[in-house]
């Protein structure tokens, strides 16, 4: 199974934030963090998905974590 399969697979089970809409995330946190997570999945609903998870976690969790040009 490949790497990206396996991403799908776990977000599909155990993604915290799968079925939330993305109304619930403040959209510049969320676009930002989609941003930083497709520099490691070439996949945008990945990305996004791993990026709500982040961020139902903690709601600034890309600004705390990265500065601005800082990823």
């Amino acid at each position: 199974m490949k790497a990206k399969e396996v991403v799908l697979q776990a977000l599909k089970t155990h993604g915290l934030s799968k079925n939330d809409s993305d109304d619930k995330f403040d959209p510049k946190e969320l676009k930002r963090g989609t941003e930083i997570e497709l520099e490691h999945f070439n996949d945008k609903k990945i990305a996004k998905e791993i990026a709500k998870d982040h961020l139902r976690e903690d709601p600034k969790y890309y600004s705390k974590k990265f500065k601005k040009n800082e990823h």
